[in-house]
């Protein structure tokens, strides 16, 4: 399952960003989900970038998922940057 999340109204630099997602990575990773006898983990693989204004928002949205997509290439359950 692949999500874009768009924040705006307020600013938010690529780092406060990466903070933010970084607190939601951690609290998925105390997620176990039961499965037959056994419990398993959830992971999650994230692409994040900042939102360049002087490019297309196809373009924004292509580099952050070439970042997702590094992400799972390089190991999965990380935050690409």
């Amino acid at each position: 399952m692949e999500k874009t999340l768009i924040k705006s109204g307020k600013e938010l630099n690529g780092d406060d960003a990466y903070l933010a997602v970084h607190d939601i990575y951690k609290e998925i990773k105390k997620i176990e989900v039961p499965y037959g006898s056994e419990k398993v983990s959830v992971t999650m693989t994230y692409g994040l970038t900042e939102f360049d204004l002087s490019k297309t928002i196809e373009v924004n949205l292509k580099e952050v998922d070439e970042k997702l997509y590094m992400g799972k290439q390089s190991g999965r359950d990380k935050i690409v940057y």
